[in-house]
């Protein structure tokens, strides 16, 4: 995948199509980079236990 924003709308997409798995891929290594869009994107999906594995 190319820059950042791209890779930003493929989670988006990847969201929109309730694949929640490939969203958290993508969002995952941004946001462990600094980017504030994928590290609040994260969160969400952390917190509703979407694409995250549940304990």
């Amino acid at each position: 995948m190319g820059n950042v924003e791209e890779k930003i709308t493929k989670a988006f997409e990847a969201f929109d199509k309730k694949d929640f798995r490939t969203s958290f891929e993508i969002f995952k290594p941004l946001a462990e980079q600094g980017d504030a869009k994928a590290q609040f994107n994260l969160g969400f999906l952390y917190r509703t236990g979407k694409g995250v594995k549940q304990d």
